[in-house]
């Protein structure tokens, strides 16, 4: 598959369908995806960009729990977050040594002093604020189930809305797998990102004769056409030829405990 045109999708995307989108399952304040912290600022001292973001990391569970990944540690504690403020209570974190060039400790400490957060729709990423400073992330594919919850065209109308979001499934793996419920069956397969552009091969298919109404087969022939992707609430995924976008909410992937690596 040939990415067709996907920047001038994804620059249209957030005006074009704003006004219309499928309903999707209650959200948190902060959606339970994995977040990679990217760069991050200090009172009086030039902004740190991360040459490594998946070293650090946190994931703002359902019900206040949170995980977070600090380079060589790993950390979890409670926090609530509603219309811009963010609370956290004391971190729980291992107390192995990492290597010399590590800001184990100043993510921690930035991440434990954040009080109100916001969200940068123009590049998707998360900024946590405090007095110690500023922390910017950005989400990532990996780490949760992402449920379909339709298709807008490009004129921006609900096309496609499944009863059940939860039968129609794609969970990105750190290897660069994929793993697709669709319906009754389920698939597998391979993706591949560059910048905001994401090709999807779909594989093998299971061959199970689902009920009437299904929406097995166009579900996996729209992800065959993805070209490009974006994640805020939702994750977004462009159509080639500009047939419009894919919608999935996230939803936490079994038992976390701890947030995986995606580098």
């Amino acid at each position: 598959m040939v990415p067709l045109m996907f920047a001038v999708v994804r620059l249209l995307i957030p005006g074009l369908f704003a006004a219309q989108t499928p309903a999707v399952p209650d959200e948190t304040a902060i959606p339970p995806v994995i977040w990679e912290m990217v760069s991050f600022s200090e009172p009086d001292r030039a902004p740190v960009t991360i040459p490594d973001p998946w070293r650090y990391t946190v994931q703002f569970l359902p019900e206040g729990r949170l995980l977070t990944r600090l380079d060589c540690n790993k950390g979890s504690g409670g926090y609530t977050a509603a219309a811009g403020v963010l609370a956290l209570t004391p971190l729980a974190v291992t107390t192995a040594m990492c290597p010399p060039d590590s800001v184990d400790t100043t993510f921690q400490r930035l991440l434990a002093r954040a009080t109100s957060y916001r969200f940068d729709p123009e590049v998707g990423a998360l900024l946590l604020r405090g007095e110690d400073g500023v922390v910017q992330l950005q989400p990532v594919l990996p780490g949760v189930v992402w449920q379909w919850q339709g298709n807008v065209s490009s004129t921006g109308e609900v096309t496609t809305r499944p009863d059940d979001p939860s039968q129609y499934t794609v969970e990105f793996l750190p290897d660069g797998t994929l793993a697709i419920q669709a319906d009754c069956n389920h698939a597998t397969g391979n993706f591949i990102l560059t910048g905001s552009q994401l090709d999807l091969q779909i594989g093998g298919v299971t061959k199970m004769a689902c009920p009437p109404g299904s929406l097995m087969t166009p579900f996996l022939a729209d992800l065959d056409q993805v070209v490009s992707y974006t994640i805020q609430q939702t994750l977004t995924l462009a159509l080639a030829g500009g047939n419009g976008v894919m919608q999935l909410a996230p939803v936490v992937a079994g038992a976390a405990t701890a947030t995986p690596g995606t580098g």
